[in-house]
């Protein structure tokens, strides 16, 4: 490779800037041709013309040229003999490698690299072993310049799970620009509702996949082209609803556009003073309103200016139970009667409510405080107390037995030791018995550190 010298450098400068043959005439002034040589073969030969030197005309860049007590490659440019280099654009065969080219620049890949080498001499040295972006050829007649291929087709295999795409090999699968099969689409990025999911699903294939549950927001709609979907349109809920002074128009995200009432106490009605539409004569007290029942509260509950005019039912509840058995001797009065119901047995708290009786509200036996719709007595096994209801603590209509298992063998093996004891427990025969009737009654039981068997003669619980 040629390099460029200082020495170099300022050899030209000098015989540049020489004005005087090595005969000491002036260049200026002449007799012969050779009063006129500088000593530059490089810039031509100099004549003597009618006594004056003229110019001569530079002899061609890259011509070898030799320079006094100079040692090395020497060539011609720009009219000096000056040292060659790789990178002054003249191509020298004689350089120290001989240079192949020498294009003056330093880019790469143009067919002269910046080592004044060929790009290429052969198609191999331009193939970038990609398959995909094609067969790489070298521009060996003119330019010495690789020249790209032609791409491949897409999904051709290119290595263990990539497949070709554009010109470039990549990973066969969702999101790889290509629709592989089982995929609806793929257009390469992970950017939802474009059309294409990054699960390489359509991002809509009709309407509904493009509801958002919001009914404020009008209904979506599925361009099925584009598989995108289009915003709706924001319902006018005061044309659609056509509100009053009692009500405003607004839009619920579940059931869309829905009236609401102005109604300060929540009672379903709005005041008197927003006009005829209003019923309601005090709106901060929910009991207060048209047609409202009538309380015992010193209040006009149903707007029409009178006070406790409806007085509520009072009913005999014998066993203090706050319930009563009937609706038989009923008294009507704002307070619970001063004085105790008639007709109550002896002992007992004979009493009032103002629960009406009804289904799920009535007392099955007044006579005893723990029968009641809520009753939770415990089980019992006498035949239980007096009266229609017999066990029926919770007024069901049903006795509960406690025990159901039958036919438990009175032989079966118990086990456990310690406190543990297992076996199993229940009736003998092949029927549970009645509430408070007696049977046989098999189970195991702990003596001491042993488990054992033990037959029973058992009253059925119930409640």
């Amino acid at each position: 490779m040629k390099t460029i010298t200082p020495f170099s450098l300022l050899f030209s400068l000098v015989l540049l800037t020489s004005a005087c043959g090595d005969d000491g005439v002036s260049m200026s002034e002449c007799a012969a041709d050779l009063d006129c040589d500088d000593g530059n073969v490089c810039n031509g030969a100099e004549a003597c013309v009618l006594g004056t030197c003229g110019s001569a005309q530079n002899i061609a860049d890259g011509t070898s040229c030799t320079l006094e007590g100079i040692m090395g490659t020497l060539v011609c440019n720009g009219g000096n003999c000056v040292e060659g280099f790789c990178g002054d654009g003249l191509t020298d065969a004689m350089a120290s490698p001989p240079e192949a080219c020498d294009d003056g620049n330093a880019d790469g890949g143009d067919g002269c690299e910046m080592d004044c080498t060929f790009t290429c001499d052969d198609d191999a040295a331009c193939d970038d072993g990609d398959l995909c972006n094609g067969g790489e050829m070298c521009d060996t007649a003119v330019t010495h310049a690789c020249v790209p291929g032609m791409p491949v087709a897409d999904m051709t295999p290119c290595g263990t799970d990539l497949v070709c795409n554009a010109g470039a090999c990549i990973g066969a699968g969702c999101q790889n620009g290509v629709v592989d099969p089982g995929e609806q689409c793929d257009d390469g990025n992970a950017t939802a509702g474009d059309g294409c999911e990054p699960d390489c699903s359509f991002t809509c294939g009709d309407d509904t996949d493009c509801s958002d549950g919001d009914a404020c927001n009008g209904s979506e709609t599925c361009d099925v082209a584009s598989h995108t979907c289009s915003m709706g349109m924001v319902p006018d809920c005061d044309a659609m609803l056509s509100p009053d002074a009692c009500n405003t128009a607004s839009c619920d995200p579940t059931m869309g556009c829905t009236l609401t009432l102005m109604d300060g106490d929540g009672d379903g009605h709005a005041p008197e003073g927003l006009g005829d539409c209003g019923t309601d004569c005090n709106d901060m007290d929910d009991t207060v309103y048209k047609f409202a029942a009538e309380l015992c509260d010193g209040i006009d509950n149903d707007c029409d200016d009178r006070t406790d005019e409806e007085a509520p039912n009072w009913y005999i509840d014998c066993d203090g139970d706050d319930y009563a058995e009937s609706t038989s001797g009923s008294m009507s009065s704002c307070d619970s009667p001063a004085f105790s119901p008639s007709g109550c047995g002896p002992g007992l708290a004979a009493t009032w409510t103002s629960r009406t009786p009804g289904r799920d509200t009535t007392d099955c036996n007044d006579s005893n405080n723990l029968v009641s719709p809520v009753g939770t007595w415990n089980w019992v096994s006498i035949t239980g107390f007096s009266g229609r209801s017999s066990h029926d603590y919770n007024c069901d209509g049903t006795n509960e037995k406690r025990w159901t298992t039958t036919n438990v063998d009175t032989r079966a093996a118990c086990s456990g030791l310690g406190v543990s004891c297992t076996g199993a427990s229940g009736w003998a025969g092949s029927s549970a018995p009645s509430c408070g009737v007696g049977a046989a009654y098999s189970e195991c039981q702990r003596s001491g550190r042993s488990c054992s068997r033990v037959a029973l003669s058992a009253l059925q619980q119930c409640r």
